[in-house]
């Protein structure tokens, strides 16, 4: 059997089918009651989620649903609820120009749902919410068409952000690490114009990359 599904693998690979037997292995994934986001979190690391599963396998790996597919319906009907509370204050608030960017709007929305109102808000890292979730929520806007959806989202990557400062050290070291790995040319160039230390790697990371790669990068 293992053979067997190797040879369809490389098959597929061949015929440009790529992606076929893994989209076979996450709709398994997803028909476990309940869902396993352990295992949902290995196949994200291992592979590109396909389009048509994206959303939803995002939602759930940032805590936005419940493992339970069954409660999926009824929980975004609450988060939409919550969404359309927070716009509706924001503007009644006139805490932002309702013409004003959609990143900016979502924005304010997320410091009033957080009770943050005078950023930087990580004073610990003098790092501020803009850094973020606007570059997050303008990435966002290019990849998603719903809105609540993309608020969501950016404000529980932004979440994951914040629990991961403490790790930017080790980030910024596996991040030379892997440069001298696979570049070493480019590596030893910025090394001897002193411009490794010169990266703004806390800016990249922060913003999950977001405006730094292309957006088809991203999703992967």
């Amino acid at each position: 059997m293992t053979d067997e599904r190797n040879f369809r693998s490389s098959y597929y690979e061949k015929v440009g089918c790529r992606g076929v037997e893994e989209k076979k292995s996450l709709e398994i994934l997803m028909k476990e009651k309940p869902w396993d986001k352990m295992k949902l979190k290995q196949f994200c690391l291992r592979f590109t989620v396909p389009a048509a599963y994206r959303n939803v396998v995002w939602k759930v790996l940032l805590d936005i649903l419940p493992v339970y597919a069954d409660s999926h319906q009824f929980v975004m009907e609450q988060r939409t609820d919550q969404y359309n509370d927070l716009l509706y204050a924001v503007e009644m608030l006139e805490l932002a120009d309702m013409k004003a960017p959609r990143s900016k709007i979502l924005l304010e929305m997320w410091l009033l749902d957080n009770e943050e109102r005078k950023p930087p808000i990580f004073r610990e890292t003098n790092f501020s919410s803009g850094d973020t979730f606007v570059p997050i929520v303008e990435t966002l806007l290019e990849l998603y068409d719903d809105e609540v959806d993309i608020y969501w989202l950016a404000k529980n990557l932004t979440e994951v952000v914040k629990q991961m400062q403490k790790d930017l050290p080790k980030l910024k070291e596996a991040f030379q690490t892997m440069l001298e790995k696979e570049d070493g040319e480019l590596y030893n160039h910025l090394l001897d114009v002193n411009a490794l230390e010169a990266l703004p790697l806390t800016k990249w990371f922060n913003c999950c990359f977001a405006g730094i790669l292309e957006d088809t990068s991203l999703t992967k």
